[in-house]
């Protein structure tokens, strides 16, 4: 989530941690915006800090429609999962 201010509010503990970085993916808006793979794309975004309270919440705002997948970004040199 890019927009620090509705972080705020859903998730007063998250933390932005920085830029991020998501190969082999592009961003498409089919109802949403979504992510979907794809050779030799990249999606840049953000990586946070988040609570298992956090996830709970922002599971709650965006709803039932919403689908969580593990991926690995760069940040900063280095590779995280999230």
């Amino acid at each position: 989530n890019l927009n620090r201010s509705g972080m705020k509010q859903r998730c007063p503990a998250a933390t932005p941690v920085g830029p991020a970085v998501l190969r082999g993916y592009k961003l498409c808006f089919k109802r949403y915006a979504d992510i979907v793979p794809a050779d030799g794309a990249q999606v840049v975004g953000a990586e946070w800090e988040v609570s298992s309270a956090c996830l709970r919440a922002l599971d709650a705002f965006e709803g039932e429609e919403y689908g969580k997948v593990t991926v690995t970004v760069e940040h900063d040199g280095q590779t995280v999962d999230a």
